[in-house]
């Protein structure tokens, strides 16, 4: 296993630990995140969901930062996900999946 493979690894049963991550625009620039609400989602890799919709903090909107802080059923099984973030811009209720174009690529190793 190379972890470059994957954007996250988390350990099987462990959720003490953020995922986070930096959203960007389509041309790489830093999403301003002010006025949006940011949720997260995760299926595995049968594209069954296992995390729907789950509030994401705005850690900074100037630079697009935004964390997720698991629960203990999140990180139960190990194996392979693939996670999103909704953001929905409060003023008019429209929303974008990021990263654009493809999935977060999330590996939950065997617990030890």
């Amino acid at each position: 296993m190379t972890v470059a493979l994957y954007d996250h690894v988390v350990t099987q049963g462990h959720y003490l630990r953020s995922l986070r991550d930096f959203l960007t625009d389509e041309f790489g620039a830093p999403l301003n995140l002010a006025g949006h609400t940011v949720k997260f989602r995760m299926t595995n890799d049968a594209g069954s969901l296992i995390i729907n919709d789950r509030d994401a903090v705005v850690v900074n909107a100037g630079t697009g930062e935004v964390r997720y802080d698991p629960s203990a059923p999140d990180f139960a099984t190990a194996g392979d996900y693939w996670g999103w973030w909704i953001v929905t811009r409060v003023a008019d209720g429209k929303t974008d999946a990021h990263p654009a174009g493809r999935r977060l690529k999330i590996l939950v190793e065997r617990g030890t």
